[in-house]
């Protein structure tokens, strides 16, 4: 069995054909439609090809489009029997019981879509944070209130992402308890930190223009933001991928995908350790003009002694 997937976009340049299907890789081309993307799309294509035991091939124009080609051979007799679901099994799962797993996955996707409705009302009373439909009468998000006390409320926020729908759902997750501004791409991000001054900056690795870690590295040298919580959004998962991310300065490093409870207790967190961090510089300063006044007291109170004494 073959078949195909055509577009009419910009084609693959030439020198990008054996990188493709290289996870995280994308393609860098000024002439593309979009930027957004992980570049671990076509690599988990191909696996799930691979498994049933297909072939994934790609012919392309640059400038005409692309052409990706799957063969798939009929049947399963080609397949390990140690993966196959027999009727009677596949059965059983629409009927078994959900797992705890499941179900959260079920809660997430249903805080993903709480825009589709649109009669929703945001609630803080009795649960903070919740979102109440007037249609169902259900509370969507009222487990996440009880993640973000009073004290870390009401901070300002920027989300950096190239991708549309991951920076809808950060925000979507966040806007509940705190002020969200949002930028497209590394350049604007930067400008929005320098006039907004955020409290927090949840920023992905790879954008367009100026990458997560330029930003970074740009705004630990500012000294106004130098201090500012920098938290890294990632595709690229593991010790070593968090390692880097953490050398390069960053305070905290999270990977895709996570959960919207994750990503609330993160942010939360840093932001009362910054404030922490903040009252204690305060007090310090407050100490030292304290000291440095009583030793100039000290100072002149003190008689001087009288040397050289001629008889």
């Amino acid at each position: 069995m073959i078949f195909s997937v055509s577009d009419t976009g910009t084609g693959i340049p030439p020198h990008e054909m054996t990188r493709i299907f290289e996870k995280f890789h994308r393609v860098h081309d000024p002439k593309g439609r979009s930027y957004e993307g992980t570049g671990i799309g076509l690599a988990l294509t191909q696996e799930l090809v691979k498994l049933h035991g297909g072939e994934l091939d790609v012919e392309s124009t640059y400038g005409h489009g692309t052409t990706f080609i799957i063969k798939l051979r009929i049947g399963n007799s080609h397949l390990p029997a140690d993966q196959l679901v027999t009727g009677k099994d596949y059965s059983d799962v629409g009927t078994a019981t959900p797992r705890p797993y499941g179900e959260s996955v079920v809660e997430e996707a249903d805080r993903w879509n709480k825009d589709a409705h649109p009669n929703s009302v945001k609630t803080f009373n009795g649960g903070a944070g919740s979102t109440t439909s007037s249609e169902t009468g259900s509370t969507i998000g009222a487990p996440h209130s009880t993640l973000v006390p009073i004290s870390s409320r009401g901070c300002r926020v920027l989300v950096a992402d190239d991708n549309d729908d991951m920076r809808r759902y950060v925000k979507g997750v966040l806007v509940q308890f705190y002020d969200v501004i949002e930028a497209s791409n590394g350049q604007d991000a930067l400008a929005l930190a320098l006039q907004e001054h955020p409290d927090l900056i949840l920023s992905d690795i790879m954008m367009p223009g100026l990458s997560g870690f330029g930003l970074l590295k740009v705004l630990r040298s500012s000294p106004e933001l130098r201090t500012t919580p920098f938290i890294l959004l990632s595709a690229k998962a593991g010790e070593e991928a968090r390692v880097e991310g953490l050398l390069a300065g960053a305070d905290d490093y999270l990977a895709k995908p996570f959960s919207a409870r994750e990503l609330i207790a993160r942010v939360h967190t840093h932001l009362d350790i910054a404030k922490m961090r903040i009252e204690l510089e305060k007090r310090v300063k407050e100490r030292t003009k304290d000291l440095m006044e009583s030793e100039e007291r000290y100072r002149y109170r003190t008689p001087k002694t009288i040397t050289n004494i001629e008889f």
